[in-house]
């Protein structure tokens, strides 16, 4: 990875520096999850406005580490008992998406006039990196497929935290506390071990590589008694807001009209995804045991390391969330081609074209 440019290091620092303040207000406000939705609306209104926002690959790379190694530190051998639930849970996971990929498809082709294989990929729940790749061999139109997914990325990020404060559960700082803090050193020997796990998981392509290594070797650690506690509420915090900063980033790239072009067809779809997601998060939870909203933080469509993130916030089974969004990633994969390669073949029929 080349070296990050002085400038690069200095908007990231100016980044962070406005998701902070946005934390700082958001707090002052009461607003819910404050340490990730301040950072994400100050940094993407920042961006809107001409700042340039941005966050430096190894910026990124720091974030994502010790977010895993903090999130990682909560699970415990009790915790890790949900895996035998796993199996049913990623069965309704799987029905849920294909349902919210097909339900949209329609949406957006008889509501919106969207063509069909741009309305498969805007439909596609997350993994946009992936579902831009298909542009050029799909021909769709990519402008709205983005458009589409960023505007569901920033309505699923602010209804969590939300639906959390109805619902009454803690997302103040009090939730960050640890009930044993972890020594500096374990908590930096854990750092320096992720690194080298996440070299290995980016080799094998795993998404968001970084953040899942951090999560693995904490949490191997603390099942194994090798580390006891958890890094102070202060680090967490500071992670969390980078998070926010980080999601804040992804919005600022939207533009007054592009955003019109495709805001009431990107809040359509999350609406049905959010519809479909909760419906299978409530029979996974009766399933697995687990609260709705930890499941619903699990099975929605959003970023995975924002979601990650919220989970811990809430308290949910970091384990559970992290290994629900890498198999829906996974999921997707193969989704994506399949919806592609189901088109109605007279469409490129030669009988069937203008003279």
């Amino acid at each position: 990875m080349p070296a990050p440019k002085q400038d690069e290091i200095v908007r990231s620092i100016m980044t962070l520096a406005i998701g902070a303040i946005g934390a700082g207000l958001a707090r002052q406000i009461n607003l819910p999850m404050f340490m990730l939705t301040g950072p994400a609306i100050a940094v993407a209104l920042a961006g809107y406005f001409g700042l340039p926002v941005m966050m430096a690959q190894l910026m990124r790379n720091i974030i994502f580490l010790v977010i895993g190694v903090a999130i990682g530190a909560g699970m415990n051998a009790e915790a890790s008992a949900a895996m035998l639930h796993w199996p049913l849970a990623f069965i309704v996971l799987g029905v849920a998406l294909m349902l919210i990929m097909w339900l949209s498809l329609v949406m957006l082709q008889k509501l919106f006039g969207y063509d069909r294989n741009t309305a498969i990929l805007a439909s596609v729940p997350g993994h946009l990196s992936y579902v831009m790749s298909f542009g050029p061999n799909a021909k769709a139109d990519m402008s709205r497929v983005s458009i589409v997914q960023s505007v569901r990325l920033l309505a699923l990020s602010f209804t969590v935290p939300f639906l959390a404060a109805l619902l009454g559960i803690d997302t103040s700082l009090a939730a960050l506390a640890p009930a044993v803090p972890m020594n500096s050193v374990s908590f930096a020997l854990l750092l320096f071990v992720s690194v080298f796990v996440g070299v290995g998981l980016n080799a094998l392509k795993l998404p968001s590589a970084l953040l899942i290594a951090g999560m693995l070797v904490s949490t191997f650690a603390q099942v194994f008694g090798l580390v006891r506690g958890a890094p102070s509420a202060d680090i967490m915090l500071a992670g969390l807001i980078a998070v926010g900063a980080l999601l804040g980033c992804r919005l600022s790239v939207l533009r007054r009209a592009a955003l019109a072009k495709g805001l009431v067809a990107g809040l359509a779809t999350t609406l049905l995804a959010v519809a479909v997601a909760g419906a299978a998060a409530f029979g996974a939870g009766l399933m697995t045991g687990q609260p709705f909203l930890h499941v619903l933080v699990a099975f929605a469509p959003g970023g995975l390391e924002t979601m990650v993130a919220m989970g811990a916030v809430i308290g949910a089974d970091a384990g559970f969330v992290a290994a629900a969004h890498i198999a829906r990633l996974f999921m997707l994969t193969g989704l994506v081609p399949l919806f592609l390669g189901r088109g109605p073949r007279k469409q490129n029929s030669p009988r069937d074209a203008q003279p």
